[in-house]
């Protein structure tokens, strides 16, 4: 955003390229001087929000990437968001089956076709055969807590 913000000036002739690379560099030292340029935090952030909305781990990899976050970094966040729980890519299919209608959540009739268009929208967004096909064959919401082990 720096860098834009002075490329404008530098085209306006208002200062010059090396004054302003000299000034970017100046305010980014401060700002990380000052503790507010945190990969780590912001990829944790990120992740446990992308998860709490139904993300699968490689869409949440790549949505971190393409925001500059190194793949050790987003793995970490994604580890941390996901804690000790073996079902968080499972949680999340269906949260985002939740939030879709797809699978148990979906009303009306379920057949073979309904199913094809849960697996291709669960698999669009990035979670394997094995946890859409979990999901979306799953007969109730309530099935699907029970393998979750959300039921006491």
């Amino acid at each position: 955003m720096l860098n834009r913000r002075t490329m404008r000036a530098i085209r306006a002739e208002l200062i010059g390229k090396d004054e302003a690379a000299r000034m970017v560099e100046a305010v980014v030292a401060r700002v990380a001087a000052a503790g507010y340029l945190d990969d780590d935090a912001v990829a944790r952030a990120k992740a446990g929000s992308m998860r709490r909305a139904g993300r699968s781990k490689r869409a949440i990899q790549q949505k971190l990437g393409t925001k500059g976050i190194k793949r050790d970094a987003a793995e970490a966040a994604l580890a941390a968001t996901d804690g000790d729980d073996d079902n968080a890519e499972l949680r999340a299919a269906a949260t985002l089956a939740l939030r879709r209608k797809l699978g148990p959540y979906r009303s009306g009739t379920r057949d073979a076709e309904t199913m094809k268009r849960d697996l291709a929208a669960l698999a669009r967004g990035g979670f394997s055969y094995a946890v859409a096909r979990t999901v979306a064959g799953a007969c109730s919401p309530e099935t699907l807590a029970a393998l979750l082990g959300d039921v006491d």
